[in-house]
């Protein structure tokens, strides 16, 4: 596995998990508002997870080859802490599944969707690496 990989792989973790938690901060103060926050804790929850797990894929995938295996793997690793925590405080259900797979889902979404910058042929960064790939033939 190549090194960038791990490393957008990771800063997309921190990413997801960041906006995951300033959205329930903010749903939090939401819901206390509303004559009956119980009702909007699984769906603002939800929200925000798939929020963070959304834009994480989509900063994993920055300058990635492959951007689907990019936010894969960022999916996953933030579908991991969801799961062990999932396990331990609440009884095991299919929704519980679902909410799974589709954090992973909108983590590959984010990513598939991510139109990087260094992908355009104005881009230097694309003359430098043809250049540096095919020599004298790119000028």
């Amino acid at each position: 596995m190549k090194h960038f990989l791990i490393k957008n792989t990771v800063k997309g973790m921190f990413t997801a998990v960041i906006i995951w938690a300033l959205l329930l901060i903010i749903f939090s103060f939401i819901a206390l508002k509303a004559p009956d926050p119980s009702n909007l804790l699984q769906i603002l929850s939800s929200i925000a997870l798939f929020t963070g797990a959304f834009f994480g894929g989509r900063v994993a995938s920055t300058d990635s080859e492959n951007k689907l295996v990019s936010g894969l793997i960022a999916g996953t690793s933030v579908m991991v802490p969801v799961l062990l925590t999932s396990l331990i405080l609440s009884d095991w259900s299919s929704s519980s599944l679902l909410s799974l797979v589709l954090t992973v889902v909108a983590s590959v979404l984010g990513a598939a969707i991510h139109k990087n910058s260094s992908r355009s042929p104005s881009s230097g960064k694309r003359r430098k690496e043809m250049a540096r790939r095919y020599g004298s033939y790119s000028k």
